[in-house]
C-alpha cells in the first residue's frame, strides 16, 4: 500500500508499527505468564512435600492439604526413632541420594550443553543469516580454551 493510498484512507506507516509492536509486547508478556505459571507448577511437589512433613500419616491418607499443621516435632521424632532400628540411618540416605544426584545431574548437563554446541554450528554452516549476528558459542567444547567467542 503506498504512502498516498494511506493518506487517503486515514492510516499512517506508523499505526502499523505501532500495532506490530504492541502485537510483540503482547507475545512477550504471554510468553512470560506462561514461564511463571509452569515455574509455579514446578514448585508445586516440593510445597506438598513440606506440608506432607508437618501432618500425621492419617491426615496425609485423608487427602491432599497445602494448609500446614503442627505435627513436624512429633513426625521428625519419629523418623529419628525408627531409623535406629534399621540398618540404614538418614544421613547415609542422603548421602547416597547425593551420590547418585551430582554425577546425574552434571552428566545430563553436559550431554545437553554438546548437542545445543552441535546443533547450533549445523544450523548456522546451513544459514548463516538465520543465527543471530552475536549468538555465543562454547569455545571450550572443541578448542579447549576456557573462553566464551562472540561469533
Amino acid at each position: 500500500m503506498s504512502s498516498l493510498t494511506m493518506a487517503m484512507s486515514g492510516q499512517s506507516p506508523q499505526g502499523k508499527t505501532k500495532s506490530y509492536s504492541r502485537m510483540l509486547h503482547t507475545k512477550r508478556a504471554l510468553r512470560g505468564l506462561v514461564c511463571v505459571l509452569f515455574c509455579l507448577l514446578s514448585l508445586l511437589p516440593f510445597l506438598l512435600m513440606i506440608m506432607n512433613a508437618t501432618r500425621t500419616s492419617s491426615a496425609i491418607q485423608a487427602g491432599v492439604s497445602l494448609i500446614p499443621s503442627s505435627h513436624l516435632l512429633e513426625n521428625w521424632n519419629m523418623l529419628l526413632q525408627k531409623q535406629n532400628g534399621m540398618r540404614l540411618t538418614l544421613g547415609r540416605a542422603m548421602l547416597n541420594s547425593l551420590c547418585i544426584t551430582i554425577p546425574g545431574t552434571f552428566l545430563s548437563v553436559y550431554c545437553s550443553c554438546m548437542t545445543a554446541i552441535s546443533i547450533g554450528q549445523t544450523l548456522s554452516r546451513l544459514s548463516p543469516r538465520a543465527t543471530p549476528c552475536k549468538q555465543l558459542s562454547l569455545h571450550t567444547a572443541f578448542h579447549g580454551k576456557s573462553s566464551l567467542l562472540l561469533v
